[in-house]
């Protein structure tokens, strides 16, 4: 595919890639999807700003029902409080008790494969492997639940995504796309939509994973499963581009920043720098702000730099929004320019990001949460 066949963008507009976004709504106690990093449930709110102007904003609220369900199965099993060294935040004391917990229901299913409430131990497990990405640990589970005749339809939906992501953190990445074809064959089009951003996800997960190939084959299948829509298949075909930059020098960037100063990746030689292409009106690309606030105070230190790129055509609504935001980085806000970059980045669509080595090499694009996070530190040299 060659530059002239990636959809031009147009200044200021916000394309992100989530066709599903707006319609997944959290009805169970851990969101299929959702990562242990992302247990909150995603509001799109108005955020007042300056001049009477507003920007679209993610608020992040806590998923009552899911927590007070682990809360609930955690009282059940019997699991003993944390410790004060363990008490170090609600997060770290969530995750460890959560996990107790799913290893408790993966001895209780094994034990009372016939019990009336198995199907909802099942459903249980299923959603949180993923949340706490335990898929590795959920593959036997998972396999034996799929050879069973079909009982639950959303089990099953989470038995085959498990199954998919458990044999790809397995290195096994090509069972994992025969499952990953499985799912493709079996979606209806009333699940359209959440069959599509389980795919999107997975092609990030598997990329995280360093497997480059399974992920590259995951979008290439996901575009020809879905090639009467056509924003799915833009989306596609745009991630598949940006495979080409794998490995080479990052564009230069030679663009001013709001703050007068031209910014150039070469300028970071020896650091690790990410490249972050968003908008104000982005509902996915502020969601990940709070994720990049902290790996962002976690890594700077060490040798972690961020450069961001607006879409917006406001350099007053951006500055509001990084006041409100609490982002540091240096921001880049110019539409000609931008307009500029995104082709030379072949990014058509937001979010878009881009990881950079200390060697100046594109090595990563469009991942998050931990799999983010592993990434940076890997180039970092940190364990």
């Amino acid at each position: 595919m060659g530059r002239d066949d990636i959809p031009q963008p147009i200044p200021g507009q916000a394309e992100y890639e989530k066709p599903g976004f707006f319609e997944r709504r959290a009805s169970l106690p851990l969101p299929i999807g959702k990562r242990f990093s992302e247990t909150y449930t995603l509001q799109s709110d108005q955020i007042p700003l300056t001049d009477g102007m507003a920007i679209e904003s993610t608020l992040m609220k806590l998923h009552i029902v899911g927590i007070l369900a682990v809360a609930s199965l955690c009282t059940a099993s019997a699991i003993p409080n944390a410790s004060a060294e363990d008490a170090k935040s609600f997060g770290s004391i969530l995750k460890a008790k959560t996990r107790e917990t799913f290893d408790a229901i993966s001895k209780y299913i094994q034990e009372n494969p016939k019990a009336d409430d198995v199907e909802q131990a099942y459903s249980w497990l299923f959603q949180t492997a993923i949340n706490l990405q335990l898929e590795k640990d959920a593959v036997a589970v998972a396999e034996a639940y799929l050879k069973q005749p079909a009982d639950g339809q959303l089990s099953r939906t989470y038995a085959q995504r498990v199954l998919a992501l458990g044999l790809a953190r397995s290195g096994k990445p090509e069972e994992s796309l025969a499952v990953f074809d499985e799912i493709l064959q079996g979606v209806r089009f009333r699940s359209a939509n959440d069959t599509i951003d389980f795919g999107l996800d997975y092609g990030a997960e598997l990329r995280g994973l360093g497997q480059m190939d399974a992920s590259k084959a995951s979008y290439e299948r996901m575009a020809g499963k879905f090639f009467l829509n056509g924003q799915v298949r833009g989306i596609c075909e745009s991630k598949l581009a940006k495979f080409d930059l794998l490995k080479r020098d990052c564009p230069e960037v030679g663009v001013a920043t709001m703050a007068g100063n031209v910014v150039n990746v070469s300028d970071y030689q020896g650091k690790v720098v990410l490249v972050d292409f968003w908008a104000t009106n982005c509902p996915p690309c502020l969601s990940e702000f709070p994720n990049l606030r902290q790996i962002y105070k976690d890594y700077h230190d060490d040798g972690f730099e961020i450069i961001g790129v607006s879409l917006d055509e406001s350099t007053a609504i951006v500055e509001d929004a990084k006041e409100k935001l609490k982002l540091s980085w240096p921001m880049i806000v110019n539409p000609i320019d931008v307009t500029r970059l995104r082709q030379r980045f072949k990014a058509p669509k937001i979010p878009a990001m881009y990881l950079v080595s200390k060697e100046g090499k594109i090595v990563q694009f469009d991942i998050k949460g931990m799999s983010l996070r592993r990434a940076i530190k890997k180039e970092l040299g940190l364990k």
